[in-house]
């Protein structure tokens, strides 16, 4: 963290870790999480609409990374209206009511299949075109947001037939898979008769493992203590092993199909807590497991159906007509999405400063302005930048973690290296609002998006004489 000789030159502070082991310990609810020590980021209820992401503007991407409308179903890909040219009648399938986002399955008409099958061949899944039947709905950060560590949550009703398999879960934000977090991921009941999945869920993390040649692992050294010292299962999907930590919640107490639950993860360095309950209040640990080696890069977050799962495992249900009744669908009521605050604090007042040169350096850091004209350059970490008075100067560089600005006012000025902005109007007109805060966003192309937070401004109080682009 670079604070530039205005001052005189500032002290070399000893390195802290990132995020406290408290943060993931039980809390005032028996068996929940403790939310002190982390700082919100996202509190998404859906009352103002889907606020897609339009490759300039917005939060939500509706399709995943790189447009690839197939993934795990056999029958089913995830669409939205104008995917396939705005003379495509879809279904509605991103439906916003008064409880909230409804994301729903449907059969595609006849007319809509040519449009598709030709974008999927454009997009080399032409071989798999021919099966489709269905869509469903997704929602994802993969454009606009990827965090290392924090808290995240999702309100959601879970729809019912076999067939249907929704999540809310975390995946790598750079090249590769996995990593993987799945706070929940849910089977359909059965509706024409029982399946061995009804009313239950799945939490668990996915990982790998690799040598210094990058050559895969074909074992791992851990245990998880907090479950017996249980060995993680390892699968092997496409040569490679891949190992995953996690439970099914078989009888988690409440009917996930009737209503609203909570399901969330607390994601520290050291451990991922899993939590389930019909609200925040009431959520109880289920899972707990140790954060596994690779599993220290920032991820982004997707909430999705699936239907007709591939491979044949996961059937439609024979009850097809109730089974996508728009009625029947994986309602979201919220998702909410805080970061754990760095231990690593700079008071540049109190001529403090984690280096004295370079750019490189990737630790988070709480960063505390002064009355003064500061200059502060972030390195690569998740940085929380709090300025004081005087007219400051910000730069921040192009990278894979996200800022978060307090403090800025009318004679403060941002500097952006690397950003893909044309100019400093470009920028501004890029300016999403979410809540009281706006976001400027510097999308994945396709990997790791980066997005700067100005805490408590509108939009439109930001001028392009604050902003600059080098």
């Amino acid at each position: 963290m670079t604070h530039l000789p205005l001052s005189p030159l500032l002290v070399l502070l000893p390195a802290l870790a990132f995020g406290a082991p408290a943060a993931a310990q039980k809390a005032d609810a028996p068996g929940g999480p403790d939310l002190s020590g982390t700082i919100p980021i996202l509190e998404e209820r859906f009352a103002d609409g889907l606020d897609r992401f339009d490759g300039r503007r917005g939060i939500w991407s509706t399709l995943p990374r790189r447009d690839v409308l197939m993934t795990n179903a056999a029958q089913t890909v995830f669409l939205d209206r104008g995917v396939l040219g705005a003379e495509v009648a879809l279904p509605e399938l991103h439906a916003v009511t008064g409880d909230g986002l409804s994301l729903r399955t449907a059969r595609l008409p006849e007319a809509a299949l040519p449009a598709l099958r030709a974008y999927m061949a454009r997009t080399r899944q032409g071989d798999r075109a021919g099966d489709v039947l269905y869509a469903t709905g997704q929602i994802n950060t993969s454009r606009t947001w990827a965090q290392a560590y924090g808290y995240f949550e999702i309100e959601a009703r879970v729809p019912r037939g076999r067939g249907r398999w929704p999540a809310f879960w975390l995946t790598f934000a750079g090249r590769g898979w996995p990593p993987e977090i799945d706070v929940m991921e849910a089977y359909g009941e059965g509706i024409a008769e029982p399946t061995g999945s009804d009313g239950s869920f799945n939490t668990a993390v996915l990982f790998d493992a690799y040598d210094e040649r990058d050559a895969p692992v074909h074992e791992v050294a851990i245990l998880n203590p907090h479950d017996g010292g249980a060995a993680p299962e390892v699968k092997t999907r496409g040569g490679r092993e891949v190992f995953t930590l996690g439970r099914r919640a078989r009888d988690p107490g409440a009917d996930i199909y009737a209503s609203v639950n909570t399901y969330a993860a607390m994601w520290t360095p050291d451990e991922i807590v899993f939590y389930f309950g019909p609200d925040r209040d009431s959520l109880r640990e289920i899972y707990r497991a140790p954060t596994p080696d690779d599993v220290h890069e920032p991820m982004y977050l997707i909430a999705n159906d699936q239907f007709t799962a591939r491979g044949g495992w996961w059937p439609a249900d024979a009850a097809l007509e109730a089974v996508l009744d728009p009625e029947n669908d994986f309602l979201i009521r919220s998702i909410t999405l805080r970061a754990l605050e760095p231990e690593l604090v700079l008071d540049l007042g109190a001529g403090d400063d984690d280096r004295a040169s370079g750019g490189d350096d990737d630790r988070a850091s709480v960063v505390l302005g002064t009355d003064g004209d500061d200059v502060i350059a972030p390195g690569d970490g998740f940085d929380l930048l709090r300025l004081g008075g005087g007219a400051d100067e910000v730069r921040i560089a192009r990278g894979r973690h996200n800022k978060i600005v307090e403090g800025f006012g009318d004679d403060d000025l941002l500097v952006l290296e690397g950003f893909p902005f044309a100019d400093a109007a470009d920028a501004v007109a890029r300016l999403t609002q979410v809540g009281g805060d706006v976001w400027l966003t510097a999308p994945a192309d396709p990997f790791w998006p980066q997005t700067i937070v100005l805490r408590g401004i509108a939009a439109g109080d930001l001028s392009p004489d604050q902003v600059e682009i080098r």
